[in-house]
């Protein structure tokens, strides 16, 4: 089993990375460019596991779409409960965000805040 104190050190994993990876410590950070968010915590078949209630800071440097954007992807997630996590972002200009956690992920879930009315 590979560790990392945080998730910062974590070594970047290909997609096709098998083994299982603890993240023993500290906060999780995501900087959005080039279309990504980076460091990529992407491993299709790796067994992640991290502390409970670790702090996800997302910095975008403007704005986002509305849409989904994965943080971390894994066969499996332990000690990532989304609801347990404190967010800190900046993706500002009328968006929300908050983090989805889903059976092999957790995303980032971009949405428009304020309410749409439709005249006819």
């Amino acid at each position: 089993m590979r560790t990392a104190a945080t998730g910062a050190q974590a070594p970047k994993l290909a997609s096709s990375f098998a083994g299982s990876l603890a993240v023993s410590g500290g906060d999780l950070s995501f900087t959005y460019a080039n279309g990504m968010f980076t460091p990529a915590l992407v491993a299709a078949d790796a067994d992640l596991s991290f502390p409970s209630a670790p702090t996800v800071t997302v910095t975008t440097g403007g704005a986002l779409a509305a849409g989904d954007y994965a943080l971390v992807e894994g066969k499996t997630l332990t000690g990532l409960v989304a609801e347990d996590c404190t967010l800190v972002h900046d993706v500002g200009h009328g968006m929300k965000a908050k983090l989805v956690r889903t059976n092999t992920s957790l995303v980032l879930r971009v949405i428009p805040s304020g309410i749409t009315v439709i005249f006819r």
